[in-house]
């Protein structure tokens, strides 16, 4: 989300570095449609239960103080282990907001010892999606090789007499000439 508002050049709604200028600044009529378009952003990337827990907030500050904690650290190491477990909470989450078919990669993921990261498990779903569509890509026709194998062993050959099926009319094929 940081790395978006950066791009967006937003960032600063969310720190705090742009607060709301007074009501006779020129820029007073723009800063609300902007906080309202940087709201919008984080109400349409949060869940459900969580937007609706923020939604009376009026700043897209309010919002991320709300909704973004960080877990300062500590000298006797307790913090990486919380962090740690929040992370793995949200992979639980994630394996266990997949549909049923993906019910033996979640089994595996889960297996896991330790957990993997969240990126990790992100690429190793998106490798089984990529290796349900080569195998669920369309085969290939059997019969429309034979005939082009057919075609092609009919250029080799000396002058034929080609049958049409439908009409039954018999015709002389004469290959095309190498010069």
């Amino acid at each position: 989300m940081v790395l978006s508002l950066s791009a967006k050049n937003k960032l600063q709604f969310v720190d705090g570095s742009l607060p709301p200028p007074s009501e006779n600044s020129p820029m007073f009529p723009k800063w609300p449609r902007v906080n309202s378009m940087v709201i919008s952003w984080f109400l349409n990337s949060l869940h459900k239960e969580i937007a609706e827990s923020v939604l009376f907030l009026q700043t897209a500050k309010e919002i991320w103080s709300e909704s973004h904690r960080e877990i300062r650290t500590c000298s006797c190491g307790a913090s990486g282990k919380i962090q740690k477990y929040l992370e793995d909470q949200r992979l639980i989450r994630l394996l266990m907001g997949l549909n049923e078919s993906y019910k033996i990669t979640r089994g595996q993921i889960l297996m896991m010892k330790p957990l993997p990261c969240l990126s990790t498990t992100y690429s190793l779903i998106i490798q089984e999606e990529r290796q349900r569509d080569i195998h669920t890509s369309p085969a290939i026709n059997n019969d429309a090789i034979a005939m082009g194998a057919t075609t092609d062993s009919q250029f080799c050959s000396s002058n034929k007499s080609l049958t049409c099926a439908h009409h039954k009319k018999t015709r002389n094929f004469h290959p095309p000439s190498n010069s």
